[in-house]
């Protein structure tokens, strides 16, 4: 056609490199953990490395060894001028549970409920751009129990009560941190009739 054509080499920016040294809470190495749910095998030993870092962002890295019940979020603010190996530190897993009551104060059978893992908030000149998962959804038993588990040092959880029989989300108040191994119990909550 006599139109030149423009041709564009596009590559992913990777981002810088860091090394971490991921142990159990006994100090000896792991192999066979999860990063950001990625499987690494690895040997006992063998520093993992991880990219992506950026010197204007914030990052947060999921460690997690399901079959041993550990974890740990590690956030990095930039990229530190330090570049050795870092240690990640697993610790046994956490939970959450809690009954939620209707506003009649009657067990709210069924009701949807999830955990959401909350990104870890930067700075102004280290903004964090991670998105908000939601982790876990399920539905309350026939109590209006719930329980979610696998959750991390390290992390910050929030829950929220799902759209259910005209009624509106419903966050339940306050930030969520787990201490190794803890298990939360909320006790009753009761929600309120929004609709």
């Amino acid at each position: 056609t006599g139109e030149n054509e423009l041709q564009v080499d596009l590559q992913a920016d990777r981002g810088e490199a860091l090394r971490f040294e991921v142990v159990g809470p006994d100090e000896k190495p792991l192999t066979n953990y999860t990063i950001n749910h990625h499987r690494f095998p690895g040997t006992a030993g063998e520093p993992a490395t991880v990219n992506g870092f950026h010197p204007q962002r914030t990052r947060t890295i999921y460690f997690r060894h399901l079959q041993k019940q550990l974890g740990r979020a590690v956030t990095i603010y930039g990229v530190p001028d330090d570049r050795s190996i870092r240690k990640a530190k697993l610790e046994p897993l956490g939970s959450v549970n809690g009954q939620l009551l209707t506003a009649k104060g009657e067990p709210d059978i069924d009701a949807p409920i999830s955990i959401h893992q909350e990104a870890v908030p930067g700075t102004e000149t280290l903004p964090n751009f991670e998105s908000v998962p939601v982790m876990s959804q399920k539905n309350c038993d026939s109590e209006g129990n719930f329980l979610f588990h696998d959750l991390m040092v390290g992390a910050k959880y929030t829950l929220r009560v799902n759209q259910w029989k005209g009624r509106r989300f419903y966050p339940l108040p306050g930030q969520i941190k787990i201490k190794p191994g803890q298990k939360i119990d909320l006790g009753a909550i009761t929600v309120p009739d929004k609709k």
